[in-house]
């Protein structure tokens, strides 16, 4: 009992000492490997070694003109290797650390998106350290720029860009290859358009069969861009090829609505048993014919299945029964169906 007070005691006298070097701030991020923690301060960027929190490992020194008040993007790349720290009108990208003897990379972007309106609802790395992705405000262009060539592509009428979610739906980099799939809207017509990951050059472009498309992802091994409609179109999925060639749709129940509604006496027009099922199933059934449709898609790291999640009262978590060739749990808030390809 006295060890075990006498280790918290050391413990909490540790954590006094860690307090009194770090400087307090909102902007505090671990990087995607778990190695290091950066701190986003106006003296600049400090990053420590988990092993070693009370040390500063490095810091990274900020432009004259970013104020620290007015960062609004502030994350690790992919690779763990870079920052980037961005207000409306200054992006900086900078090494977290470099070797001994060789000049850190850093790289400064202004005026990422002239003219300027309003702050931007996207800044972002893309798939790569080498890649920055900007949304700018009002849908008026989403830029991509290369940091290694310093190009930048400017490409119109992105459809989504009310907010950072909004607009992460909107856009799509396919897993090792890194082609990026842009949902776009233009002439009152929803559009995918997939270019090249070097030159950023449109390689297919095709209309969907959506009235107002809502979404789209790779599949994690790259087989199928998925586009998903609007939830109040009701449940419709697409299953497309890398090049445009529709493979699957996805709309969900099967069964009419006239046989699933319950009747003023309280049974439904088919005799059912809700002996093992419970009330709930056939409420479910009813809300999702009935209810909005997809709001959320998701692969899981294998790709073999895709849960989706719309407005019944569905649980992933419950018994299962078989959809168009899926699988689609039935119970609570969310539903979680999984479509097989």
């Amino acid at each position: 009992m006295q060890g075990s007070i006498r280790d918290m005691h050391h413990a909490y006298h540790g954590l006094l000492t860690l307090a009194n070097v770090c400087a307090a701030s909102s902007q505090c991020l671990p990087s995607p490997d778990g190695r290091c923690v950066a701190t986003l301060l106006p003296t600049g960027v400090h990053i420590r070694a988990v092993e070693r929190l009370d040390e500063v490992a490095s810091v990274v020194a900020l432009p004259s003109d970013l104020s620290v008040a007015a960062v609004i993007s502030f994350q690790w790349s992919p690779s763990s290797q870079r920052l980037l720290v961005a207000t409306s009108d200054v992006i900086l990208v900078a090494a977290a650390d470099a070797p001994t003897g060789e000049q850190p990379f850093r790289a400064v972007i202004r005026n990422p998106t002239l003219p300027v309106v309003a702050k931007p609802t996207l800044i972002g790395f893309g798939p790569s350290d080498d890649l920055v992705c900007v949304c700018s405000a009002f849908g008026i262009k989403f830029v991509v720029f290369h940091l290694q060539t310093g190009a930048a592509v400017a490409i119109e009428n992105p459809k989504l860009f009310s907010s950072a979610a909004v607009c992460s739906r909107g856009y799509s980099f396919r897993p090792a290859s890194h082609h990026m799939a842009l949902l776009i809207r233009t002439d009152g017509k929803d559009f995918v358009c997939v270019r090249d990951p070097s030159a950023l050059t449109p390689v297919a472009t095709w209309e969907p069969d959506t009235i107002d498309a809502q979404g789209l992802i790779w599949g994690p091994d790259g087989r199928w861009l998925v586009v998903w409609e609007s939830p109040a179109h009701g449940h419709k999925i697409l299953f497309y090829t890398p090049d445009g060639h529709l493979f699957k749709t996805w709309t969900g129940a099967t069964s009419g609505i006239d046989k699933k509604l319950p009747r003023p006496g309280g049974d439904s027009e088919e005799d059912q048993d809700t002996s093992s099922s419970g009330p709930h199933a056939e409420t479910s059934e009813v809300d999702e014919l009935l209810g909005s449709g997809v709001r959320l898609v998701q692969f899981p790291a294998n790709a073999r299945l895709l849960a989706v999640g719309d407005a019944s009262r569905a649980c992933p978590n419950a018994s299962c029964q078989r959809v168009n060739g899926g699988v689609a749990p039935n119970g609570a808030s969310h539903s979680a169906r999984h479509l097989r390809k």
